[in-house]
């Protein structure tokens, strides 16, 4: 009796441990692996082993103009497939205005190298920030804080390249500027840049692959057209049928958008997306050079590819998701997590409209729909756990 009473009570232990949550992991990166700033008053000067950080623009911090900071953590020692809950920048203010400024973190998409890096050669980085703080001459000696959890869960899961990111002005009045402690800073060095991480156990993720219900495209400058699929039939198969861009000056069509829907109600209730992917085709295009193109989340899913014209197609929020830079034929990746993220808590269907970055230059891309093709069909691949 005893005996079972014991092998029960174990029993118990295990399936309670089984359905406890996965524990939260706090993990503070410091000092950043690689970090500096650059100058637009000292275009050829490398600030690398500086001693403080500067964003802003004013006659401060060795030079006059715009300055901003780069700044790269090694994030290699959070387990791959984690779910990160929680990622803060946390810099030490060491001067500041008192017109505040508006400091805001950018997404790098390129290498560079702390030694080295000058405003000349700066990598390149996204337009749409990460997240804002303002800073004034009243937060000196504080900690100021961005959020940075979307980004760092890329970083962690290989959906994005950890190039670091940078800091720069968005809004306020000049000169405006703010100092921070850089890992070179030799007196306290817990005063160094820091970024905080907070994230739970990966297992059980799943991921599934996502053929769109609808797909599309619409021209300008042929506004009640309706393609289909018929526009990519027959003799025109190798068209594809999503086309994005601007036609030319000579082609009536004028500037092409693609959308695309998918639907989210397969992935069970309950679940946390960690990471979406759209993933498209390129197959030919009427300009072969190199053309940036957008994800933009719909505004609208009330659209289908049998009605879908110009003067019908949804609004889109203004603010790329993500872009990526396309040229030779085949696949290309678009990290659209947080609009999915969002889709999932709302009504289950997400659409993304595919435009061009510029739609003034002659940069008409054909990418492959999903009637058209069947093996290069558009996917969204999504991970949840």
């Amino acid at each position: 009796m005893h005996t079972r009473r014991i092998h029960s009570w174990l029993w118990a232990c295990v399936l309670l441990l089984w359905a406890l949550p996965a524990r939260a992991t706090d993990v503070t990166l410091q000092p950043a692996s690689q970090d500096s700033f650059i100058s637009s008053g000292a275009t050829g000067t490398n600030y690398g082993s500086n001693v403080a950080l500067w964003a802003g623009s004013g006659p401060d911090g060795g030079s006059s103009g715009e300055k901003r900071a780069l700044l790269k953590f090694d994030v290699s020692s959070i387990p791959s497939g984690s779910t990160v809950t929680a990622a803060t920048l946390q810099l030490y203010v060491t001067s500041g205005k008192t017109n505040s400024v508006t400091l805001s973190t950018y997404k790098i998409t390129a290498s560079w190298q702390e030694g080295t890096v000058t405003w000349n050669n700066a990598p390149a980085s996204e337009t749409t920030a990460q997240s804002s703080a303002s800073v004034s001459s009243g937060d000196v000696n504080t900690w100021k804080s961005w959020n940075l959890q979307t980004l760092v869960q890329g970083w962690v899961n290989g959906s994005v390249t950890n190039h670091g990111v940078l800091l720069k002005a968005s809004g306020g009045s000049p000169p405006h500027n703010a100092s921070f402690h850089s890992s070179n800073y030799t007196g306290d060095t817990t005063k160094r840049p820091k970024l905080v991480v907070t994230y739970g156990s990966g297992g059980g993720s799943t991921t599934v692959t996502l053929n769109a219900t609808d797909d599309e495209a619409a021209a300008s400058g042929r506004p009640d057209w309706q393609y289909g699929f018929a526009y990519g039939s027959g003799s025109n198969t190798h068209l594809g049928g999503l086309f994005v861009g601007y036609a030319g000056a000579s082609d009536p069509a004028g500037i092409g958008r693609s959308f695309l829907k998918f639907s989210l109600s397969g992935i069970p209730a309950g679940k946390t997306i960690t990471d979406a992917k759209l993933k498209v085709y390129l197959n030919t295009g009427v300009n072969t050079s190199a053309s940036t193109i957008e994800a933009h989340k719909g505004q609208s899913d009330s659209w289908g590819e049998g009605t879908l014209t110009w003067n019908t197609a949804p609004a889109y929020v203004g603010s790329a998701t993500a872009s990526v830079s396309v040229s030779a034929k085949g696949w290309y990746t678009w990290n659209v997590t947080a609009d999915a993220q969002a889709e999932y808590a709302g009504d289950k269907t997400l659409t993304e409209v595919l435009k061009a970055s510029s739609e003034t230059a002659t940069n008409w891309k054909y990418f492959v729909e999903k009637n058209c093709w069947s093996a290069y069909q558009p996917v969204l691949e999504v991970t949840y756990q």
